[in-house]
């Protein structure tokens, strides 16, 4: 687990939710962007993990950063959906243990208290069955701190 620094940068989180993906025995693929670029993007091997982040809402007087992340879990079910119950059963609790490395304080960053788990069957060319979730990642940012810095010293707060 990450735990030298606390993540700062989206790339930076992006990089500890694939380790966290990389790291669990059932997720195969992790993919982050649009999940419709998923769709298109060739031979994967389910379960997968999407992650896309949605809005990163600043609080400058705070120094702290929300990253507004959704993350999907997918999986195949069979033609005929006979294995449908067991495909959701597994990627619910696929998305609780991602939920559960997320709260690990190793990974320093505070996350949501709650999560709402949405299970869908998809009508897509993969026959995939999702569960998806939103979760917001806050991380500490000081207000002082440019990614590329000013020709003279900036004003801050």
């Amino acid at each position: 687990m990450s735990t030298t620094t606390t993540p700062t940068t989206l790339n930076q989180i992006v990089e500890n939710l694939r380790e966290i993906a990389a790291n669990h025995y059932q997720i195969h693929t992790f993919y982050y962007g649009d999940p419709h670029e998923f769709y298109l993007s060739g031979t994967t091997n389910s379960p997968e993990m999407w992650v896309a982040c949605d809005s990163i809402d600043r609080d400058v007087k705070g120094g702290v950063s929300t990253f507004n992340f959704n993350i999907v879990i997918a999986d195949n079910v069979k033609r005929g959906e006979v294995n449908e119950l067991e495909v959701e059963s597994d990627i619910e609790q696929i998305c609780e243990d991602v939920l559960a490395q997320l709260n690990h304080p190793d990974y320093r960053w505070n996350v949501t208290s709650t999560a709402k788990i949405t299970i869908r069957t998809e009508k897509t060319p993969k026959n995939l069955t999702t569960a998806e979730f939103q979760v917001a990642i806050r991380v500490p940012k000081p207000n002082n701190r440019c990614a590329i810095p000013f020709s003279t010293n900036p004003i801050t707060s």
